[in-house]
């Protein structure tokens, strides 16, 4: 089959585990504030909002968490959460989000437990061309700080 030339989609589970590691690392590096933010947001408010389909709210509470450590409009929300819960233990919330820039966009899920935030990485959109296969990282390190305030 034939590669879709105008869909530059890179799947991460397809790349080395490490790399993807060292990938998840960076993102969750910077978008440490962010994180921490929704981490002390009411868990039972975002969990209503989810189970409700008020991705309007989700997406106001992940624009007002982002508005301090990155450029407006570039973390979203991805419309698309799932929450576990079991009688007795403490529920997981995963969010799809999208964090865009000027060249990719990158897809990933920000995960919730009792006591940890953390990110995983789906897939990364290039609206130009892709880097070169051994500079994934250094491509994505760029990136974050293209949409990190200041910047």
């Amino acid at each position: 089959m034939a590669r879709n030339e105008f869909l530059r989609l890179q799947r991460l589970a397809a790349r080395p585990k490490m790399e993807r590691l060292a990938c998840e690392r960076a993102l969750a590096g910077a978008l440490r504030e962010v994180m921490t933010e929704l981490f002390f947001t009411n868990a039972g408010l975002l969990m209503a909002y989810i189970h409700a389909g008020q991705t309007n709210i989700i997406d106001d509470i992940v624009a007002s968490c982002a508005e301090r450590s990155l450029k407006p409009g570039a973390l979203r929300y991805g419309g698309q959460a799932v929450i576990q819960a079991d009688w007795g233990v403490a529920p997981t919330v995963s969010m799809d989000m999208e964090l865009g820039c000027d060249d990719c966009s990158l897809y990933f899920r920000i995960i919730f437990d009792a006591g940890a935030v953390g990110v995983e990485m789906d897939s990364i959109l290039y609206h130009g061309d892709e880097p070169a296969p051994d500079a994934l990282l250094e491509h994505l390190t760029a990136t974050l700080d293209q949409v990190r305030l200041g910047a």
